[in-house]
């Protein structure tokens, strides 16, 4: 485990490609990405308080009482990522703004860096297009990039406050409903799309 964290210490060239994995490695992705999104839906609503907010995320509310808040979490001053229940969005002032879809690991370039205005429902998500030019997929593999990371990130916040128990609890949850688990250890599988993206 140590050997793997000091290489994700270690800058890598990016694949510029990456955005665009296939395959099983895209398949592993897909369900991760469900995965941890039904994860994230219960840390809100933890016996231990809303995680996400406990993170350092901003919460705004919907204006439609049946439809989830959005949290956003400010990286720097130009960078952010958004969560919705259906997919995340990740934005940089100087490369533009990816969303990727929670069933489909596709990046899908959006014209601005702020996910605005706020899609409360998924058929209010702004018009994406997938990369075209050679600078609109090198910045989506490096916004890609971004948006891992910070999965890692919390994913290593939640083991380092919690342990491994709150999710597995939470992953059995997610067994009973019918899905089946790609990854126990949620960072782990992360960390590996991670090195499946910085990967020559």
């Amino acid at each position: 485990m140590l050997r793997r964290a000091m290489r994700l210490l270690i800058p890598h060239p990016l694949n510029r490609t990456a955005f665009a994995l296939r395959g099983k490695q895209r398949l592993y992705a897909e369900k991760l990405m469900h995965q941890q999104l039904f994860a994230i839906g219960r840390d809100i609503h933890s016996k231990h308080g809303n995680l996400l907010i406990a993170h350092g995320c901003d919460r705004e509310e919907s204006p439609y009482q049946a439809i989830p808040s959005l949290y956003t979490f400010k990286l720097s001053r130009k960078r952010r990522i958004a969560l919705r229940g259906f997919g995340i969005f990740f934005g940089d002032d100087c490369l533009g703004g990816i969303f990727v879809h929670r069933y489909q690991f596709e990046v899908r370039c959006m014209p601005r860096a702020i996910l605005l205005p706020v899609p409360w429902l998924p058929s209010e998500v702004p018009a994406t297009h997938t990369p075209r030019s050679a600078a609109e997929k090198s910045a989506a593999a490096e916004l890609l990039v971004g948006m891992v990371q910070w999965f890692c990130d919390y994913e290593s916040w939640i083991q380092t406050r919690f342990g491994r128990r709150l999710r597995a609890g939470q992953l059995v949850r997610f067994r009973m409903t019918g899905n089946k688990i790609c990854e126990w250890n949620m960072l782990q599988g992360w960390e590996t799309i991670l090195e499946w993206l910085q990967s020559e």
